[in-house]
């Protein structure tokens, strides 16, 4: 809630009206004690009854209400007739306003700052809250909620007043600062995210979030936690929700790799976590099973994965990634292992593990961090699976092949990294040209 001025504001914008809602108001507040709930009340009628005006032409309470349509200020106004006739003092603040691309409109935007006693209001957005127009045509959304009891700080990403005490900020935005900011969307307040987090990483220009796509934010979900930057190749990230309904589950897609629910953690009373490593350098979706057909999967959300290593000189085209849980297990790095390492946070990022690489080799030691050290020693061991030549090449310059074979076949070398680059676990077929198995980068 947000401290409106007392004595309370001026009722601005609003024009005549030749109608009473005295009727209307009491129907729609019937049962309703507190001031809030009856605003709350107010702004779920006019959200479900009213649709959007694609002619641009309805503009005031009385024909809004008669029609059941009108553009922002006939939303506005409407609610301001109803709320007045209980008693209710609201105020229309216009401004400017953001649309989901980041555009800024050129026609303004009307909302609202209602009154809820004891000198607290709160602000809200009716047409917003209402629904959407796609290609020309409204459609009344599922969840209204978004825009009500809207927080200042998440208003101000799409909305900017005018008046610049209407942003309700301890320190108020200019026009350049507001055009900054990234667009905000409801699944923000739907999934329950940290609003207060999310004003001040946006703020730094810190802030980058997933795509959320419209129309499945309904799901009775809470994220707990979730990276708010872009995902990287190789590096571990944590994912925690809340399951508010039962017979869901969230399955994870990147390429052809598929994580399932039944991987993610269960942490009791509808939590569940997941330590996620993306293994494509494409995007990865968030995907919620129908648990009344459990062929179809609803996207929540996505990111784009970038590469982990900017430098492919030496990869001769070949499909960076990390390797799926059967090619670790195949290589001989159990899924216990891998969990206990991404964990216990003894690396920052796993190695670039390169496509076909997992039936060559069984792995007994290797660096598991992606990152080495210039002067440090390092140890390589493995159980060939073919009959190829090995090598370690560091910085595209010097080929280690100093190898020490076991009588099981295993083969081992301790390396110390001279120069900072690139270091690659590589293998050749004809002893000149090698290619990458696993990728490091050196740093002093």
């Amino acid at each position: 809630m947000i401290t409106l001025s007392n004595p309370p504001l001026p009722s601005r914008f609003v024009s005549a009206s030749n109608k009473s809602y005295d009727e209307l108001a009491h129907r729609i507040i019937e049962g309703r004690s507190t001031d809030y709930d009856k605003v709350r009340a107010i702004y779920a009628w006019v959200c479900k009854n009213i649709a959007y005006d694609t002619t641009y032409s309805i503009y005031h309470a009385d024909e809004c209400y008669e029609k059941r349509k009108g553009v922002c200020q006939a939303y506005c106004e409407l609610f301001h007739y109803i709320a007045k006739a209980v008693g209710i003092h609201s105020v229309i603040i216009k401004g400017r306003s953001k649309d989901k691309d980041g555009v800024i409109s050129d026609t303004g935007h009307a909302w609202l700052v209602a009154a809820v006693g004891n000198d607290k209001a709160i602000l809200m957005d009716p047409t917003w809250g209402s629904g959407s127009v796609i290609n020309g045509e409204f459609s009344h959304k599922k969840s209204i909620w978004a825009w009500f009891d809207a927080d200042p700080k998440f208003m101000i990403f799409t909305h900017f007043p005018d008046v610049a005490e209407y942003q309700f900020l301890e320190k108020s935005l200019s026009y350049n600062e507001f055009k900054a900011l990234p667009t905000a969307h409801d699944s923000w307040i739907n999934y329950r995210l940290d609003i207060e987090r999310l004003f001040l990483l946006a703020r730094r220009n810190l802030l980058y979030t997933p795509n959320f796509f419209a129309g499945n934010a309904d799901l009775q979900m809470q994220i707990l936690d979730m990276p708010l930057k872009r995902l990287v190749v190789g590096h571990s990230y944590t994912f925690k929700i809340r399951l508010l309904a039962k017979g869901f589950g969230i399955e994870i897609i990147n390429g052809i790799a598929h994580t399932r629910f039944s991987e993610w953690t269960d942490e009791g009373e509808g939590i569940y976590s997941i330590n996620y490593i993306p293994r494509h350098a494409q995007e990865v979706r968030f995907c919620c099973n129908d648990p009344h057909n459990t062929n179809n999967l609803n996207v929540l959300f996505s990111y784009d994965i970038a590469l982990s290593s900017s430098d492919q000189a030496t990869t001769n085209g070949q499909e960076q990634r990390i390797w799926s849980p059967d090619e670790w297990a195949n290589a001989g790095i159990t899924p216990e292992r891998r969990k206990a390492l991404i964990e216990s946070k003894a690396i920052v990022s796993l190695p670039t593990f390169y496509t076909g690489m997992g039936a060559l080799m069984e792995i007994v030691e290797i660096p598991m961090d992606s990152t080495l050290r210039v002067g440090q020693c390092y140890t390589f061991k493995f159980r060939p699976r073919c009959n190829k030549e090995w090598g370690i090449l560091e910085n595209k310059i010097r080929l280690h092949k100093e190898w020490t074979r076991d009588t099981d076949g295993t083969l081992s070398i301790a390396i110390t990294p001279t120069m900072a680059g690139p270091l690659y676990l590589s293998f050749s077929e004809d002893g000149r040209a090698y290619r990458a198995c696993i990728g490091y980068t050196i740093e002093r």
